[in-house]
């Protein structure tokens, strides 16, 4: 088996997991998505939701007011979870399997976003050309990726130590973890700590990146960029950076 495709089978296998047993708050969801990419970039667009997880934000896309949202990830478990909550919340969202480093889908979209997913494929770069690729002409790009800081390497470390206990205790420790990281609190989209702490420090590939980084990436796509959120969390070195790409006019 290529590298690839043994690290796209490893995370796919993880999230089945992760995104079955962790649900996130609709209406925290719906409030991250109204101030950092505004209804006037929701309402009446055709969206990407690129690793869609359990399809909280696709759902949210269109509870907001998008004409149509499609929902892409390689986890057979998220999937199933994402369709259930969008017949629960009764909003039609296409939610499909497929693989950002391959992708089979052609349609183009006015607005992707894929908030913490590039860094878990076996090669963001070549993930993050793909997405690129899906964007309508005058689309706009939304990314979170692992922010990379000096003490990144601790985080890498502390990673693969806890991924060398059973998976049978990997739950409790994400929630002893919690207790120190995040609190009681849900984090800033609605989603539980202790899932968080899971796909954190147990999750079999991450890589991460800076936002200079990124910003050469869209550049080289004849994109601009602007950083919407420096860090997402308590902590720089276990935060995303969110960052949305757009053509000059």
């Amino acid at each position: 088996m290529k590298k690839e495709e043994k690290i796209s089978k490893e995370v796919s296998e993880f999230y089945d997991v992760v995104w079955t047993k962790y649900l996130p708050e609709i209406e925290e969801q719906k409030k991250f998505l109204e101030k950092y990419i505004g209804i006037e970039n929701i309402k009446g667009k055709k969206i990407l939701d690129a690793g869609c997880g359990t399809g909280i934000a696709a759902i949210c896309f269109k509870l907001l007011g998008a004409e149509e949202v499609c929902g892409i990830d390689i986890s057979d478990g998220a999937l199933n979870t994402a369709k259930k909550l969008a017949r629960k919340n009764k909003v039609k969202v296409t939610f499909l399997k497929d693989n950002l480093l391959n992708p089979k889908l052609k349609k183009k979209f006015d607005i992707i976003h894929s908030f913490g997913v590039l860094h878990h494929t076996a090669d963001c770069r070549k993930s993050f050309d793909n997405l690129v690729g899906l964007l309508n002409t005058g689309g706009k790009v939304y990314i979170a990726l692992y922010l990379k800081t000096p003490l990144t390497f601790l985080q890498q470390l502390a990673r693969k130590l806890l991924r060398l206990f059973p998976k049978r205790f990997w739950i409790s420790i994400s929630g002893i973890i919690k207790k120190f990281m995040a609190g009681k609190k849900k984090t800033k989209r609605g989603f539980d700590g202790e899932g968080d702490m899971l796909d954190w420090f147990f999750v079999p590939y991450r890589t991460h990146h800076t936002p200079k980084e990124v910003e050469i990436w869209f550049n080289e796509h004849d994109m601009k960029s602007k950083v919407l959120i420096e860090k997402t969390g308590r902590f720089a070195s276990t935060s995303n950076f969110f960052m949305v790409g757009y053509t000059s006019k």
